[in-house]
């Protein structure tokens, strides 16, 4: 077929043309990554202004992990096909890779995993900083945090993010 032989060229009026590629090292990796983070603050039912529950969902092929507050949330890392994960915050469900959890029991389990020898009374005192007692879903008005950990997704801008939020929410 004429013109598959320039499939892929860069037009000589691309100003990127004979850009200088840059490596690290002598055998380059050529796989790529970027990481991400988005804050919000959690409104208090974890809902949107028309009652919609606010809720993170991904799907993909690629490594994807995501973390709230530093705390590793959604691990869908390693070799599969497509997957999808999502994050409830008006329940706190999470549902990953087949799994269903909840945001309180994986907080649970992650510090359990850092501080093994943590009594029962230091990991409630963790979790209270986070939850009520009991529940699964973050305290009213909660500020959060997540680095995010994909290729090709775009954030918002910090001043976009920060005059959005003070908009909707009140914050922390």
């Amino acid at each position: 077929m004429p013109g598959d032989d320039e499939a892929g060229v860069l037009p000589e009026s691309d100003p990127r043309k004979y850009e200088k590629l840059h490596t690290v090292g002598t055998s380059p990796n050529y796989y790529n990554g970027m990481e991400m983070s988005a804050g919000f603050v959690q409104t208090p039912s974890g809902k949107d202004s028309w009652g919609h529950d606010i809720v993170f969902e991904f799907k993909g092929d690629d490594d994807f992990w995501l973390y709230v507050d530093k705390e590793l949330v959604i691990d869908l890392g390693g070799i599969h096909s497509a997957l999808s994960g999502s994050v409830n915050f008006a329940t706190g469900d999470v549902e990953y890779d087949g799994r269903k959890t909840n945001l309180r029991a994986l907080y649970k389990s992650n510090y359990r995993k850092r501080n093994p020898d943590a009594s029962a009374e230091e990991v409630n005192a963790y979790l209270a900083g986070y939850f009520n007692d009991g529940e699964a879903i973050f305290k009213d008005y909660s500020a959060q945090q997540h680095p995010i950990v994909q290729v090709g997704l775009l954030p918002q801008s910090r001043q976009e993010r920060r005059n959005s939020l003070s908009r909707q929410y009140h914050r922390v």
